[in-house]
């Protein structure tokens, strides 16, 4: 059995806003863990997994946007500290205009299905009057 599609979509805009939102989040701070990380885009709204997020970072620090070091937690375990170099900085400038042009989009969306008949889940709206 296949998944359904229409919950795909959702998925596909939130995994092209991670990497800008993971740099952004660690612009405003000087390091921070994976974990920590996830939370904090769950609490943005931003629907990931743990997994997801782990791969991301790894790729952007083969990328060189950011650098990562071990530490050694109170309980004893070794976690990673993620932290922004300078490259890593001047992308989240660069996701900027981007980033405002699918807000602009996605609010061209939103006011096109609301003028289509509501925002009810799964009617087309279409020929209502």
């Amino acid at each position: 059995m296949t998944a359904d599609p229409r919950h795909e979509r959702p998925a596909q805009i939130a995994v092209g806003l991670l990497k800008p939102c993971i740099l952004a989040h660690l612009l405003g701070t000087s390091s921070a863990y994976g974990y920590e990380l996830h939370h904090r885009l769950l609490a943005i709204g931003l629907e990931c997994d743990l997994g997801t997020v782990y791969r991301a970072l790894n790729t952007m620090e083969d990328e060189g946007l950011l650098r990562s070091t071990w530490e050694r937690s109170q309980g004893g375990r070794s976690r990673r500290c993620y932290e922004l170099n300078q490259s890593g900085a001047d992308t989240v400038d660069a996701y900027v205009p981007a980033v405002d042009q699918l807000l602009r989009t996605a609010q061209a969306f939103l006011d096109m299905r609301r003028q289509a008949g509501g925002a009810e889940h799964g009617s087309a709206g279409a020929g209502a009057e």
